[in-house]
Formats: C-alpha cells, sequence, structure tokens
C-alpha cells in the first residue's frame, strides 16, 4: 500500500502536530470545532467562519491552516500534488463567497526565513 500522504498522529488543537507522509505539520488554527478535522487517513478538511484566527493572529481574520516543519532552499524544484473539494454553502447546492474577495487561499505560499536559503512568511 502507498502510504505517501497518510495523516497519522493527528490532532486539530492550535499548536499540537501530527504527520503527512512522515513529515510533520503544526495546527495553526482559531481551535473552533469545525476549524480543521480529518475525516479519512488522506484527507484534511478546513473550515473557515468570518472572524476566526489563529493564536498569533493580530488583525488578520479568517484562518484555518497547517505548516509543514520542512524547510526548502530557494531555487530547489519541487513538485505539489493536492485536490480541493469546495463544499456549496448557498442555496440550491450554491458557492457563495460572503467574506471577502478570495474564496480559498493559495495552498503553497512562498515565504521569507530566518536562515539562509529558506522561506518564511513576510
Amino acid at each position: 500500500m502507498d502510504t505517501t500522504g497518510t495523516i497519522t498522529s493527528f490532532s486539530s488543537t492550535p499548536k499540537n502536530r501530527f504527520d503527512i507522509g512522515g513529515d510533520g505539520y503544526e495546527v495553526q488554527t482559531a481551535g473552533n470545532s469545525y476549524s480543521l478535522s480529518n475525516p479519512d487517513s488522506n484527507t484534511l478538511r478546513f473550515e473557515v467562519h468570518s472572524g476566526d484566527r489563529a493564536w498569533y493572529d493580530s488583525s488578520y481574520p479568517d484562518r484555518s491552516e497547517i505548516e509543514g516543519d520542512a524547510r526548502i532552499a530557494a531555487g530547489t524544484p519541487i513538485a505539489i500534488d493536492y485536490q480541493v473539494k469546495l463544499e456549496p454553502n448557498g442555496p440550491n447546492n450554491t458557492f457563495v463567497n460572503t467574506t471577502s474577495s478570495y474564496f480559498i487561499r493559495p495552498l503553497c505560499q512562498r515565504k521569507i526565513c530566518d536562515k539562509p536559503g529558506e522561506v518564511r512568511d513576510p
């Protein structure tokens, strides 16, 4: 069985850690019961309500995310494979974007880091 991407030691509690395919990730959500769930061993479900903030947010709300431990040196070629399913939230199974001009934050963010060759949020 291919275990690439298998989620283990799952926890939805903010600041807690779990693994995806053996790589460590930290939970960065508002900590609500709906913020992050793990319906099966290969799926993470993120949900955001207006005003949800992670513990470190001062003014930027509407967040439910995870951050990986791995830091990839600038210029390193990488391949990313993922699937996204948006659940309808409007009448007649439609999608209504009610809180902002976007409906999903980029799934892969380029970041600027403290150590040479790493990247982290600016």
